[in-house]
C-alpha cells in the first residue's frame, strides 16, 4: 500500500464533466494513494477528500498551459512537485 498523498488541480472548462479527472483519481486510488482536492470541487468530486494542510507529495494539475501556470504559482509555497497533463489545444 502506498503512503503517498496527492493534490488534484483541475480546470473544469479543460475537463468539464471531470470523466478524465474521475478516471485518473479512480486510478490513482487504486493503487492505494490518498488523493486530495480543493473544497471548490468537493461537491463535483464528493468521494476525494478536501486539502487543507496535509503533506503532500506531489501535485497532478490537469488542464492547458495557463492552467498549470496558474496553480503552480498558486502553490509556489507548498515546497511541492508538479506533474502537468495538458489538455489545452
Amino acid at each position: 500500500m502506498s503512503n503517498l498523498n496527492i493534490l488534484f488541480l483541475v480546470n473544469e472548462k479543460k475537463d468539464y464533466n471531470l470523466e478524465i479527472s474521475k478516471d485518473i483519481i479512480a486510478f490513482l486510488k487504486s493503487k492505494g494513494i490518498h488523493v486530495f482536492i480543493e473544497q471548490e470541487l468537493k461537491s463535483r468530486l464528493n468521494e476525494v477528500d478536501v486539502f487543507t494542510e496535509q503533506k503532500i507529495d506531489f501535485a497532478i494539475i490537469v488542464g492547458g498551459d495557463g492552467t498549470i501556470l496558474n496553480f503552480a504559482h498558486t502553490y509556489k509555497n507548498n515546497d511541492l512537485r508538479f506533474l502537468g497533463i495538458n489538455l489545452g489545444r
